[in-house]
């Protein structure tokens, strides 16, 4: 729900997801890193017609799922977000993969 809310106010599209993904485990690739991770969620974000472009210039990636709108994770100077669950049984490396976006936020500039 935090990254849902934290990519609304960033501008990007929050809608309801085509089917819930409650308690699935998937494998997924994050901003390079391959992951298997959790999901419990109704809800998804997209880039639609958000500012992609405008967090873009203001240093914020994204990371997408290939092929599709959605939005699996974000990042830039001093914020992180991320659709999945690190800290679910189903994300096996979730700690690290957290801590190491966090990191990440809070050193880019």
């Amino acid at each position: 729900m935090l990254f849902q809310l934290l990519s609304s106010r960033l501008g990007l599209t929050v809608s309801r997801g085509e089917r819930p993904l409650q308690g699935m485990q998937r494998r997924i690739e994050v901003f390079g890193r391959p992951a298997t991770v959790g999901f419990y969620n109704s809800f998804s974000v997209r880039t639609g017609d958000g500012p992609v472009e405008a967090l873009h210039r203001a240093g914020v990636e994204l990371c997408p799922q290939p092929g599709s709108a959605e939005v699996l994770a974000l990042r830039g100077p001093g914020v992180a977000g991320m659709q999945f669950h690190p800290e679910s049984v189903l994300s096996p490396s979730g700690a690290g993969l957290f801590f190491a976006l966090m990191r990440e936020a809070a050193t880019m500039r």
